[in-house]
């Protein structure tokens, strides 16, 4: 059995090595790659732009029901964007979960992020997490970029280990033959494939460079969207550690308020 597959494996890269007997060999598969990683740079840049689109229209449905003008109504008191965003809530509900193909995962984002909510009878909403815990993860930047950028180099590297097999294959083929022409015909092939061997790991690292700036660029200018739009959230939902019990102690705090000042009332009437 070992035999079998290692006069296999012998076969599969025999079958290879001629081909870098060729100079125009290693330059059309460098040539390839780059064709490759050219779709996959347009693909990537396709998504981004989708992404950040659907990310800058839901922020730009939010910023339609509320101003994001901050003045505070009181010194413990919703500001003008919180007690908007609580008038507004049920309109801007219906626009962060309205279906659509480019913020599909937006609009689940939001779902969750959605179940947080402490809602009283007076503003602000509160949330014990921030928006950005939510809206991360449903767009998630291109990462696949830089598992494609690993892949060039380790493509390069192969085609180029099998470029120095093949010239060493021809030096030796050309050691073991008596003709004067036929050892020049191996030393040509040998030059040949040293010549070119190295191409394909050129491009294989040049194109990971490239592919891997992308991916940076992608990301940070993704990221960049995501804080703007999360920031429009967190101008209407307060975040509190424990919203609920803030919630509760506000309600609270308001029912007293009443109660004394129906009191001071009863009181003065009598």
């Amino acid at each position: 059995m070992f035999t079998g597959l290692t006069n296999s494996a012998r076969k599969l890269v025999e079958g290879v090595l001629p081909l870098y007997k060729n100079t125009d060999f290693a330059y059309g598969v460098a040539a390839m790659m780059a064709l490759v990683a050219l779709a996959l740079a347009v693909i990537a840049i396709a998504r981004h732009f989708a992404a950040v689109s659907a990310l800058q229209g839901r922020r730009r449905q939010i910023s339609s029901f509320i101003s994001f003008q901050s003045a505070k109504t009181g010194e413990d008191g919703p500001d003008q964007e919180e007690a908007q965003f609580a008038r507004r809530f049920r309109d801007i509900d219906a626009a962060m979960q309205k279906p659509s193909l480019l913020a599909g995962p937006l609009a689940q984002a939001w779902r969750r992020y959605r179940k947080t909510f402490s809602f009283v009878d007076a503003p602000p909403i509160r949330s014990t997490q921030r928006p950005n815990r939510f809206f991360y993860g449903a767009t998630p930047p291109p990462t696949w970029l830089g598992f494609s950028a690993n892949m060039f180099v380790g493509f390069g590297l192969l085609a180029t280990f099998l470029g120095l097999v093949a010239a060493l294959t021809f030096a030796a083929e050309g050691m073991r033959s008596a003709d004067a022409n036929a050892m020049l015909v191996t030393l040509r092939d040998l030059l040949a494939a040293a010549a070119s061997k190295f191409v394909t790991s050129i491009a294989g690292v040049g194109l990971s460079i490239l592919l891997s700036i992308l991916e940076r660029l992608l990301t940070v200018d993704l990221r960049r969207n995501l804080d703007k739009f999360s920031a429009a959230i967190e101008l209407g939902v307060r975040v509190d550690s424990d919203a609920h019990s803030a919630a509760v102690a506000e309600r609270l705090g308001r029912l007293a308020e009443t109660i004394e000042q129906a009191t001071h009332q009863t009181g003065d009437a009598q």
